[in-house]
């Protein structure tokens, strides 16, 4: 493990991804278990950083799989739910692993990876049946059949508080009529579980959902929440979740450890379309199996609201009835509790709360800026989330994102793929530049020149070059530069002046080359080989 914080501090600190991918790499080819998915999560990041989307697709599989019940396979899994869509490639390749997950999975990382399976497979709908949809986000643990009704209030946010028809501790079926007019109870059917009334009339507010839910195992589950308005849910009538976005907008999602006997479940969902008109509520199995969860619509719309600790239209989440050590979110935090300065906990936290939580989100990114000096990745990572923050003006979000790209650009100059061409400054243009035809003159070199060579070590250089005749110095591979040098090594290169037999031996002070004596020069190849050149 010190190996991988070691490289994860040169790539999130020292912003040198050159001395940092080499540990990195090292540490996921020995290690096992949570140290090699850490580093395989940093190696992704990098080759996502270069854009090389399939490799870094590669990588975070290969962290899930090294330690699938850690927090590090929901980093991996929602690293992967990112980058779905970027390829046709890259979506099958997260169908198949989503089809050969393994058995236990961490229930986070279960969510991340099935919703980019649904989500790929709603893509498709052109080429798939509607069928094939329903059944991934069946698998999910999506609700996706509801009773509705509504409105049963006129006031929207000064109703919320307000108890209504079916907010009382006795069981009650919805009545017909509310305070604009009839409520127009109907079943619905939403395959991909995104419950909304986008078309239903302006006048009045307040609706109520209801599905009957059964469990064919039962045990430990994820209640899942996702959707931007006033939300209660309820399940056999005890609050799980009360959500109101008001001073402050709410997490887009949210999760609550709930505990379910086998059997079936009274679902009831309290919702306001002033802040979001759509919703989904899934349940997913703790121990990342596909969900075993079936719903059907009543006939009937009833509902009860039993005593409970959350106040009627107030923010609040349950007690959760297990311990979920598996969060990544908690394992950050826990971190961050032992060291608030800890710059590898921080941006663990950046990646568990993008994309759910805009509020932790934005405490976290200042965090990870603070924690790592405003290192390359931290900077990229604020200007990211500057340009989607609906609360931060587009003119002042481009111009933060800017300014933070250029300084992420200077401190590592091939940090700027990753950006969008768009919103690359102008002076990151040239050190990018120089980055693309460092790595072109790389690719052209000799093998003997590149990378595998020049890094290995002084002594095993010096065993593995032979002496030329007449020379005192030994050749190195690294040190071979011009076509003048090139022709007096023993490597006879394309394009390259041969010395004559004639000049060499006049320099050497003799008639000619040395009988008896087979002058090589060998360098270690990239697969473990030697490779050299005869002089002649």
């Amino acid at each position: 493990m010190q190996a991988v914080h070691a490289g994860l501090l040169h790539y999130l600190v020292g912003s040198d991804v050159a001395a940092a991918e080499p540990l990195l790499r090292r540490a996921a080819m020995e290690g096992r278990g949570e140290p090699a998915a850490l580093a395989l999560c940093a190696l992704g990041d990098i080759l996502e950083d270069r854009l090389d989307t399939l490799e870094a697709q590669s990588a975070w599989t290969r962290a899930l799989l090294a330690a699938p019940e850690s927090p590090f396979a929901e980093y991996a899994a929602n690293r992967l739910l990112e980058v779905q869509g970027d390829s046709r490639e890259l979506d099958d390749r997260i169908l198949a692993m989503e089809s050969q997950a393994p058995a236990r999975l961490a229930p986070r990382a279960a969510r991340f990876l099935r919703e980019a399976a649904a989500r790929i497979h709603g893509s498709r709908v052109g080429e798939e049946s509607a069928q094939v949809e329903a059944a991934a986000w069946a698998r999910f643990g999506s609700l996706q059949l509801w009773r509705v009704a509504g409105p049963f209030a006129a006031l929207r946010l000064f109703d919320l508080r307000r108890p209504l028809a079916l907010d009382r501790p006795d069981r009650a079926r919805a009545p017909d009529r509310g305070p604009a007019g009839p409520t127009f109870e109907r079943t619905l059917e939403f395959p991909d579980g995104d419950a909304g009334l986008e078309l239903e009339p302006g006048e009045g507010d307040v609706y109520y959902a209801a599905t009957r839910a059964v469990a064919s195992r039962g045990g430990d589950y994820l209640a899942l929440v996702e959707g931007a308005g006033a939300l209660e849910l309820r399940i056999d009538g005890t609050v799980v979740i009360s959500r109101t976005p008001y001073p402050r907008d709410v997490p887009r999602a949210q999760a609550v450890p709930v505990s379910l006997t086998k059997g079936p479940h009274n679902v009831l969902v309290r919702w306001s379309r002033l802040e979001g008109t759509r919703f989904r509520v899934s349940l997913l199995r703790g121990d990342g199996a596909p969900s075993d969860v079936e719903d059907a619509a009543p006939a009937e719309l009833t509902g009860q609201r039993l005593q409970g600790d959350c106040p009627l239209g107030s923010l609040c989440v349950a007690r959760p009835a297990w311990e979920d050590r598996a969060s990544l979110r908690g394992y950050a935090e826990r971190l961050l509790r032992g060291d608030p300065d800890d710059p590898i906990a921080a941006w663990l936290l950046v990646r568990a709360t993008v994309g759910d939580d805009r509020a932790a989100a934005r405490s976290a990114v200042a965090r990870f800026v603070a924690a790592t000096a405003s290192g390359a990745p931290a900077l990229l990572v604020r200007a990211q989330e500057s340009l989607r923050d609906p609360e931060v003006p587009e003119r002042l979000g481009r111009t933060q994102a800017l300014a933070d790209l250029a300084e992420a650009t200077r401190r590592d100059p091939c940090s700027g793929t990753r950006s969008d061409t768009t919103m690359r400054p102008a002076s990151s243009i040239k050190p990018r530049r120089r980055c693309e035809q460092r790595s072109r003159r790389a690719r052209r070199r000799p093998l003997c020149l590149r990378a595998s060579c020049s890094r290995a070590p002084a002594s095993s250089m010096r065993r593995a070059i032979r002496r030329r005749p007449g020379s005192a110095r030994r050749p190195r591979c690294g040190r071979i530069r011009d076509d003048a040098t090139r022709a007096r090594s023993s490597i006879r290169w394309p394009g390259a002046r041969v010395p004559s037999p004639t000049r060499t031996a006049s320099r050497n002070g003799s008639s000619g080359a040395p009988t008896g004596h087979k002058p090589w020069l060998r360098c270690p190849a990239s697969e473990g080989g030697w490779i050299g050149a005869k002089h002649s």
